[in-house]
């Protein structure tokens, strides 16, 4: 899974890959710092950077709160800040690509994909997700899955670099 979201945020004009276990909320939105000159200034997150591109969080199920600080970028395609007496919003136009191991550690087959992720990310938020997609560990679906990063890379690469790719034994 990190595999492929590496690769998706490399292959991407505006790609930007995060880890969930040491993102803080204002990592993936924007931080108010202090600038050069001692002034209060905004520095973009990760959202904000991916703007018209992709945004890759790996490790999901590792954050916490800071599963919240999506909610607004998936549905409005922005960011509210208001700190230290800045005011704004900015684009976050991004596609948001995540990978998160189920809430049990392993995939249960009985239950369904919200009950899979329970305690991984709220309703609310996975509602924001177009698509959700099971990677298992099983020989059976190594094949299956090499096809789709070979599909994902062959829709984002020119033919060139993908025939690069292909010598080096990546496609």
């Amino acid at each position: 899974k990190s595999e492929l979201l590496r690769a998706l945020a490399q292959l991407s004009p505006r790609g930007v890959y995060v880890s969930g276990n040491s993102s803080t909320s204002a990592g993936l939105t924007a931080a108010v710092v202090r600038d050069g000159s001692g002034e209060m200034a905004l520095e973009a997150g990760a959202l904000v950077l991916a703007d018209n591109g992709l945004c890759c969080i790996d490790e999901f199920d590792k954050m916490g709160q800071e599963q919240q600080s999506l909610l607004e970028a998936m549905e409005q395609q922005s960011v509210s800040i208001a700190k230290a007496g800045i005011v704004c919003t900015l684009p976050a136009r991004t596609t948001v690509v995540t990978a998160a191991n189920p809430s049990k550690g392993t995939w249960d087959k009985t239950l369904t994909y919200t009950q899979n992720l329970k305690g991984v990310m709220t309703e609310a938020l996975m509602s924001r997700f177009d698509v959700v997609y099971l990677m298992s560990d099983a020989e059976k679906q190594q094949s299956h899955e090499s096809a789709l990063t070979r599909h994902i890379v062959q829709r984002r690469m020119s033919g060139s670099a993908l025939a690069e790719m292909a010598a080096i034994g990546g496609a």
